[in-house]
């Protein structure tokens, strides 16, 4: 669960980056005659992917797990009225 709002942040950074900046320069766009239409919505969903999928390696590579090559992951099962857990051999 943490991951899945690791990742959802990750995306909407930009959104919340330009937002931001763009409150912060509220004054110059209305001086200007800029809108929030003027908004570049598709390349802040690019970058928003592009940090999701930096997110979503590092964890992978950095997570630790899976990481001995040469042993078995056995996955939690039910034996003898009990689970159990999974295991690395």
């Amino acid at each position: 669960m943490i991951r899945f709002v690791f990742d959802i942040l990750l995306f909407f950074l930009p959104f919340i980056l330009y937002f931001g900046w763009a409150k912060f320069v509220n004054r110059r766009l209305e001086a200007s005659g800029g809108t929030w239409e003027d908004a570049p919505i598709a390349w802040l969903i690019v970058a928003g992917l592009i940090l999701c999928g930096i997110g979503i390696t590092a964890t992978a590579l950095m997570s630790g797990e899976g990481s001995d090559p040469g042993k078995t992951y056995y996955p939690p099962r039910y034996e003898n009225g009990r689970v159990v857990p999974s295991e690395v051999r």
